[in-house]
């Protein structure tokens, strides 16, 4: 512990500057783009290097793995947006050396041996990682080989095994950058100028652009009023993302319709809260109703009714054409199997449009093609700020059970 404080204690803002050694310059091929934009067609894949898919799971390990680094160096678990794209960033260029940067330095010949790595820790070629790391400098702020020795000490001693993981953090830092340097070193007298070099001289003279990872494919009327109820959770919270983000293009007045159910759980009035402060920082009208009885029928067909109407009467105020819900492919998952169980019609089997008309305004679906698991990537991607219902884990209701148990399962086959 005396060893994690000392890294905390010592680093302040060099952290920022510990975690930039790691990303050594490196433009990503433009069809990488181009291959993001397409991911959402695959449940998990985030993007692609040198012909590998990444998928989401991958990506997202090596995220919270710098995670980790960034806590231990700070001491604090609460991360500022600059802070989150650092580590996005750290984790992607780590993905971008595994898969493609070393591959090739290998194929060209290149190699570091476990000699180099001995002489980049403790030898005559110490890497600045380690000779410029305050952790291993003694009380007057000199490199201290002595402190790297007690450093490993310490890590075979520590049970919780973040030593360990810094040290391992380092050390890969160190070998990918003596990949890099000697890569370097190949092209310093020569004329050659390869793509990677090539690319980087073309993104350095040019603009880039933020891609999208799901699109709203319906074609309603621009110059509209759009009603769009939100929860705050992470499919409601992705659409008014997209939706807010393309309301100039479309020329279209949004409505953001939140309704507190007010059932007591812990967190309801935070995440209403958020939804009401989200649409005014935006430019949004809000439109927010509490709800304060119930009747006697079933909690969620009540709660559904008083929604409905409320949001029919917001479509009224505003003279609205379009109502839109983030209901995605797992809501029409679960419908469907309730209904096979309890028994429905043919329509009823179905489960629910993706498009129909309600008390003469139409009511869209825009996310219902996606899976939870692919929106829920999009909103972490895009650093939306979402909330889960705790609700939703218990299993006394029904569609909860479906969710929790059964999905789950069927996803497998």
């Amino acid at each position: 512990m005396a060893v994690l404080e000392k890294i905390r204690v010592k680093f302040g803002v060099a952290i920022t500057v510990i975690i930039a050694l790691a990303l050594l310059s490196f433009i990503i091929d433009p069809n990488t783009l181009q291959s993001v934009s397409a991911s959402m067609s695959s449940k998990y894949d985030v993007g692609e290097i040198n012909g590998k898919s990444v998928s989401y799971q991958d990506f997202q390990k090596d995220i919270e793995y710098y995670t980790t680094i960034n806590e231990m160096l700070s001491g604090s678990t609460v991360h500022n947006e600059q802070q989150q794209k650092s580590i996005r960033d750290a984790a992607w260029q780590s993905l971008v050396d595994k898969y493609l940067f070393i591959k090739n330095a290998k194929d060209a010949g290149l190699y570091v041996s476990e000699d180099e790595m001995l002489a980049l820790t403790t030898g005559d070629l110490v890497s600045p990682a380690i000779s410029q790391n305050p952790v291993f400098c003694d009380e007057n702020g000199n490199f201290s080989k002595e402190s790297v020795v007690d450093f490993v000490q310490n890590m075979k001693a520590d049970e919780s095994g973040r030593l360990k993981t810094y040290w391992e953090y380092l050390q890969n830092m160190m070998f990918t950058q003596q990949y890099y340097a000697k890569y370097g070193s190949l092209f310093t007298s020569s004329n050659f100028t390869n793509p990677l070099m090539m690319t980087k001289k073309i993104e350095e003279n040019n603009n880039t652009t933020d891609v999208e990872f799901v699109m709203v494919p319906f074609g309603y009327a621009k110059d509209t009023t759009v009603v769009v109820g939100v929860s705050g959770g992470p499919d409601s919270m992705s659409l008014l993302h997209i939706l807010n983000k393309l309301k100039n293009e479309l020329n279209i007045k949004i409505v953001v319709c939140s309704v507190n159910h007010n059932t007591g759980r812990k967190g309801q009035k935070e995440e209403y809260d958020y939804v009401e402060k989200y649409s005014k920082e935006n430019d949004l009208i809000f439109e927010g109703l509490t709800i304060e009885n119930y009747g006697d029928d079933n909690f969620h067909n009540e709660a559904r009714t008083i929604r409905y109407n409320f949001f029919s009467r917001m479509m009224d105020k505003y003279h609205a054409k379009y109502m839109m819900t983030a209901h995605h492919a797992d809501d029409l998952m679960e419908t469907i199997l309730m209904r096979i169980v309890r028994g429905s019609t043919l329509r009823g089997y179905a489960g629910f449009a993706r498009e129909f008309s309600l008390d003469g305004y139409v009511v869209l679906r825009p996310l219902l093609p996606y899976t939870k698991d692919e929106i829920k990537s999009y909103a972490d991607l895009n650093n939306i700020t979402y909330f889960i219902d705790s609700s939703n884990e218990k299993t006394v209701y029904t569609r909860n059970r479906y969710r929790k148990y059964i999905l789950p399962e069927l996803k497998k086959e």
